[in-house]
């Protein structure tokens, strides 16, 4: 019989409000607390300042702390409160609940908690390329045939701009010339000046995107030096 190969395991990881209430190990024994009294008393020392996700404007770099749950009887596995703390506002908490392996560390808990801005980065990008959101749900049938329009619309863009990625592209200012690296809304872009602008030459479209890249590029060399001064101590 043919065997699978182990799939590691990773932690699961799910949002929750501060009022929401947990079964902690209290002096009085296990007892349902608020997720945001159960980290009133983490130490300093126990704040981790680290990035979750790197973003269009930088890493998003926040304090996390995570705090014991008291465990379900499950052998080898661990529970977690996962707190998320604000730098420019350090009262502005937020709480996920974490389950995993027992030896899961708090890198890895905040780097599986950073995966969700990928998902609402696709959504958004959606959205705002293909218009996800732009119907009017009158008949399922429309809306079923819009949402199918959408859906091979997006991953058509998404696969054109990682063929130019993976393939080298060449600047138009040279090869030293540092651009942002090509974007699903760069490709719509594009194909939408290419295909029906008129009196436009290709090439006069595409130094246009070359300009408006390189200095997004110096505009994101800026954010990130920003964001990246609070990662120090």
């Amino acid at each position: 019989m043919r065997r699978w190969p182990e799939r590691e395991e990773i932690p699961h990881v799910m949002d929750i409000k501060s009022n929401e209430k947990l079964w902690a190990l209290t002096d009085q024994g296990p007892l349902p607390v608020r997720a945001e009294r159960m980290t009133s008393g983490v130490a300093e020392s126990a704040w981790m300042r680290c990035s979750a996700v790197n973003r269009a404007k930088g890493p998003r770099v926040c304090d996390w702390a995570a705090v014991d749950i008291w465990p379900l009887p499950e052998q080898g596995k661990g529970h977690w409160l996962l707190a998320r703390r604000s730098i420019a506002k350090p009262n502005a908490l937020a709480y996920c609940v974490c389950f995993g392996p027992t030896g899961t560390t708090l890198e890895e808990l905040v780097r599986v908690a950073g995966t969700r801005w990928a998902i609402e980065e696709c959504s958004e990008e959606a959205r705002g390329e293909v218009g996800l959101d732009q119907y009017e749900v009158r008949r399922w049938d429309g809306r079923y045939g819009h949402i199918t329009l959408v859906m091979l619309a997006h991953p058509y863009l998404t696969v054109i701009r990682n063929q130019v990625v993976e393939g080298g592209e060449k600047g138009y200012y040279g090869p030293n010339e540092e651009l942002i690296p090509l974007t699903v809304p760069e490709v719509r872009r594009l194909l939408t000046r290419l295909l029906w602008a008129e009196g436009q030459p290709p090439d006069f479209i595409l130094h246009w995107s070359w300009w408006r890249r390189r200095h997004q590029a110096r505009a994101r060399q800026c954010h990130y030096k920003r964001r990246l001064s609070d990662l120090r101590p």
